[in-house]
């Protein structure tokens, strides 16, 4: 194939161009490759780069458009990849749980706010197992069970019914979950009277209110005087009242061992007994069902996180450098590969030897360097990166600052 065969529409102009005819096919099917018949004047100078810098027209290079073509895409998406994986390594802990769908999300060249949901989903099951229950991903449920006076055990998850659904607590597993080989439940609470320690507290018509007995609330007039107290009063007087009512007021007690709640002693006569539980938590389906929380199916992972390859139209000129230059990297990968395939070529009275191993070399070489180069610019370009700058140069000016005489202020 002669040197201007391959150069025989760069006469034209970008907008006369037959971007098909240059690469000599109208099958552009090359796995991995894109249309880019919009970049047509610019792979066409990527294209007198590469054979050009091959050394055309002085030597024939023996690689067909179309394999640079292919390389000026690879070049494209590994510069996408490195630049979408640094993305991802800044922001990931904000991208758990979104949307994965590519047609929905496509988060390429976007850049998101710091939402902590990371940090909330870490610590949110922490505060469920405190007893006021100030967090979690299972809400906390309450069943019954009428005690009699004719045993003392009570299988928490086949006498107990559910408040709300009405269920035994295995049924309501069941439905939920639709788990028939796990029942493991987290018992929180056992009690069997209504909590009346607020009613105690605040019911103005309640003769044993507190309010009422201490600071006459019943009498209240325009002229009734009231006496600041701290609020820490209030609230350890609700909680002397609260642990009042789990001490004294009952006479009954319980041993909870696996599924069976023994009572003892044996109760006189009939009562209700409640519990407050939770369903032990699946970490793929805290509320049972997959549908429950969306964030479950969002992004989990680098694999799944909606980026795409950036545009080369939306690649700046630091970005489109790089990627001449690795395309020029891969270009002469390939040729190498080409030539090492014949060391030698036989002519008239000797041969001549082939520089493909050392094309291959080379080409590899550059690619590593060029890839090192970039990653070595993202590094410096992480979020941690990025503040310990700022608060350097804070720093840095403020000590800057301090060698400037201070203004006397007057009051």
């Amino acid at each position: 194939m002669a040197f201007n065969r391959f150069f025989q529409d760069l006469s034209q102009t970008a907008s006369q161009q037959n971007f098909t005819n240059l690469f000599g096919t109208t099958d552009i099917s090359l796995p991995g490759v894109r249309d880019l018949s919009s970049l047509a004047e610019e792979t066409t100078q990527i294209v007198k780069f590469v054979r050009y810098k091959l050394g055309e027209p002085v030597l024939y290079v023996e690689l067909d458009n179309k394999q640079i073509y292919v390389a000026f895409e690879e070049a494209n998406i590994k510069f996408s990849y490195l630049i979408n994986t640094y993305q991802v390594r800044n922001w990931m802990a904000n991208l758990y749980g979104l949307n994965k769908d590519f047609d929905v999300n496509d988060l390429t060249n976007k850049l998101p706010y710091n939402t902590y949901n990371f940090l909330k989903r870490q610590v949110a099951n922490v505060g469920q197992e405190s007893p006021l229950y100030v967090g979690g991903a299972t809400e906390a449920r309450k069943a019954f069970v009428v005690v009699d006076t004719t045993r003392q055990d009570y299988s928490l998850l086949d006498d107990f019914k559910d408040k709300n659904s009405g269920l035994t607590i295995r049924e309501y597993i069941s439905s939920v979950s639709g788990n028939t080989n796990s029942y493991n439940i987290n018992l929180k609470t056992v009690f069997h009277y209504s909590p009346i320690t607020l009613y105690r507290f605040y019911d103005p018509y309640s003769s044993v209110n507190l309010l009422s007995q201490e600071f006459n609330f019943e009498s209240f007039q325009t002229e009734t005087i009231f006496y600041v107290l701290p609020i820490w009063n209030d609230v350890l007087r609700a909680q002397q009242l609260n642990l009042n009512d789990k001490v004294r007021r009952s006479n009954i007690s319980y041993y909870h061992i696996g599924d069976t709640l023994k009572i003892f002693p044996r109760p006189k006569t009939a009562l209700a007994l409640w519990i407050e539980y939770t369903v032990q938590i699946n970490p793929f389906s805290p509320s049972g069902s997959m549908s429950a929380d969306p964030s479950i199916n969002g992004v989990s992972n680098l694999s799944n996180v909606p980026f795409t390859d950036i545009n080369y139209q939306d690649i700046n000129p630091m970005g489109r450098y790089w990627i001449r230059q690795t395309t020029f990297a891969l270009c002469m990968e390939e040729l190498g590969r080409i030539r090492r395939k014949f060391k030698s070529i036989p002519i008239p009275n000797g041969d001549v030897s082939l520089d493909g191993d050392e094309l291959v070399r080379e080409g590899l070489d550059r690619q590593e360097k060029l890839e090192a180069q970039l990653r070595a610019d993202l590094e410096k370009l992480t979020n941690v990166e990025l503040m310990r700058q700022e608060t350097e140069q804070v720093d840095l000016m403020n000590r800057q600052l301090s060698q400037f005489p201070a203004g006397i202020y007057i009051f």
